[in-house]
């Protein structure tokens, strides 16, 4: 994801947290975790609504220090995934001061600074080689999506109709695109979902304006002012954006008859041979299938 417009300057809604002095060290076996707020921590209140960055350094091998850097840590495992290629026979250093908390491992040292700012410096002997400071990390936030959930925390029932709405959206798009796959006119049905589709994109253009773009670039469309309807809306704009632009000629049904979910895709592939939505979704569980039914029929 793009979070910057050039070099230097964030996108329109974005925002970056950055992580101020550390608060506080955390010692384990193998190194030591940093607990660092986005912001100067004065007093009780401070810490309300505040991110917190938490960076762990550790040694997962004779002369290399890692770092991993995260804010919400825990949720399910992504998966595929593999283990690091660690070991914890080796001898590493470990020393919290007043100034700093340090980790040695071999001739390399990552040295954390405890007062005055974020700063790391990964250094070789006394030598710097690196250091990362405040602008080298942070916490991206979009104020669309927290615009978005305020409101719909403040009128739930904004929330339930953004979701039928969405819901709606999906299901008149898929009809529409399900009739071009069709090897006759469309049917009745095709044409009043394709109405209704038209109703929510008419909708969506009613909350909407133009913003003026950089030299040589189109105008911006700017959705739904109002917070709750921001996705449906989007949503309707990418969904009438999709039936009028995509190549359609490229449109494929994953098999149902074949043991596929019937979902539609675009077939980009060189020879236009693709046949699942997804070859490691439906294509193996398909190829497991028929590979099964081969066996049990041989063993008979």
């Amino acid at each position: 994801m793009k979070f910057t417009d050039g070099y230097w300057q964030l996108r329109p809604g974005v925002s970056v947290l950055r992580p101020g002095t550390v608060e506080s060290v955390e010692l384990d076996e193998r190194g030591f975790t940093v607990f660092a707020p986005t912001g100067r921590i004065t007093g009780r209140g401070d810490t309300l609504n505040r991110p917190m960055v938490t960076a762990r350094f550790f040694s997962p091998a004779d002369g290399v220090i890692g770092v991993t850097i995260a804010h919400h840590l825990g949720g399910v495992p992504k998966h595929p995934a593999f283990a690091l290629a660690a070991g914890d026979d080796h001898p590493i250093s470990v020393d919290v001061s007043g100034l700093s908390a340090t980790l040695t491992a071999g001739e390399l040292t990552a040295r954390v600074a405890l007062v005055d700012g974020w700063r790391v410096d990964f250094q070789h002997g006394d030598r710097v080689l690196t250091s990362s400071t405040e602008r080298s990390v942070g916490l991206v936030t979009d104020a669309e999506a927290e615009s978005v959930s305020s409101a719909w925390a403040a009128e739930p029932a904004s929330a339930l109709q953004a979701w039928h709405s969405a819901v709606d959206i999906r299901e008149a798009l898929y009809a529409v695109l399900a009739a071009v796959l069709g090897s006759s006119a469309p049917a009745d049905g095709a044409v009043a979902e394709l109405e209704r589709l038209v109703l929510r994109w008419s909708a969506a253009t009613v909350r909407s304006s133009l913003r003026l773009g950089g030299p040589g670039e189109p105008p911006a469309v700017l959705t739904a002012a109002a917070g709750a309807l921001l996705i449906p809306d989007r949503l309707a704009y990418a969904a009438v954006d999709l039936a009028t632009t995509a190549n359609l000629s490229q449109l494929r049904a994953c098999p149902v008859a074949e043991g596929g979910c019937g979902w539609l895709f675009l077939d980009r592939s060189r020879n236009g041979s693709r046949r699942w939505c997804a070859m490691e979704d439906c294509g193996t569980q398909a190829k497991s299938r028929r590979l099964t039914t081969r066996r049990r029929t041989n063993r008979a």
